[in-house]
């Protein structure tokens, strides 16, 4: 067993349909691989984690959530770690060394991994508090980050390094 689910059991051919009244729902076990053999169950999504995934879509436009935990962007791929709490953010493991492919800028802020390969500019909102990042770009390519108004310069950074930094401060990025 992986974890648990709940199961929403829908009459009409297994379409579920949102409404006050909710039928046939359970909690039930997740299994090791395969999932539901009818095709009539539908996962409800853990709502905390929905809401992380929503504040990561309302602060930067234009992405597409592709799976439970992952936002996909034009050049930006970014992943809420379903285990991480404010409570425990110190041992989450995005917390920890972060990989990152060759020709990417990866950060983790708060418990959510971006990892940024297009080469332009991104705005930022509600960045705060220290996050581990890797500038695993090539040919000593230099990051900036950016205040509000863009008048200063808050972070560079040269390819190939990693370290943390407070993105406190940081209202646009661009990794190039």
């Amino acid at each position: 067993m992986i974890g648990r689910m709940l199961v929403c059991r829908a009459g009409l051919g297994g379409v579920l349909v949102a409404s006050s009244l909710v039928v046939g729902c359970a909690a039930q076990d997740l299994p090791e691989a395969g999932g539901d053999p009818t095709g009539t169950a539908t996962t409800i999504q853990d709502p905390e984690l929905q809401a992380r995934v929503d504040e990561v879509l309302a602060s930067i436009p234009g992405g597409h959530q592709v799976s439970a935990t992952e936002v996909d962007y034009d050049g930006l791929t970014v992943t809420v770690d379903p285990a991480w709490s404010a409570a425990k953010s110190e041992t989450s493991s995005f917390a920890s060394a972060i990989a990152c492919s060759s020709g990417h800028f990866c950060i983790n802020v708060r418990g959510t991994a971006f990892d940024f390969v297009a080469c332009k500019m991104w705005d930022l909102s509600n960045w705060f508090g220290v996050s581990p990042f890797n500038n695993n770009q090539t040919d000593h390519v230099t990051a900036r980050a950016y205040n509000q108004d863009f008048s200063v310069e808050v972070f560079t950074n040269t390819a190939t390094s990693s370290g943390s930094v407070d993105v406190g401060p940081w209202w646009h990025f661009k990794p190039c």
